[in-house]
């Protein structure tokens, strides 16, 4: 099984509809040492609640537009110290919490 490294994992909750209340949607950004990986981002309405994962190589979306927060998550997990995962999903980390 291969090793995956993550090295940077951000966590940014936010509200992006103002008929709703709370921060219920959020965005997570998980990035290699090479800025490439993913970001997953949830957006939560008063209906519905959707799911996006958008690719994102060297700090920078690939294929689709990245929205304000998503931008946010990439910029801080860029910042963020270095997390590993191993092969057996053990993961030793400190999230960078945005409540």
């Amino acid at each position: 099984m291969k090793k995956i490294i993550c090295k940077r994992l951000v966590f940014l909750r936010f509200n992006p509809f103002v008929d709703t209340g709370g921060d219920q949607s959020f965005c997570l950004a998980i990035l290699d040492r090479h800025n490439n990986g993913i970001v997953i981002s949830s957006l939560h309405s008063r209906d519905q609640t959707r799911l996006y994962a958008k690719k994102v190589l060297t700090g920078k979306s690939e294929g689709q537009e990245l929205s304000k927060e998503e931008k946010e998550a990439v910029i801080r997990a860029q910042k963020s110290w270095m997390y590993f995962i191993t092969d057996y999903f053990l993961i030793f980390l400190t999230l960078n919490f945005t409540l």
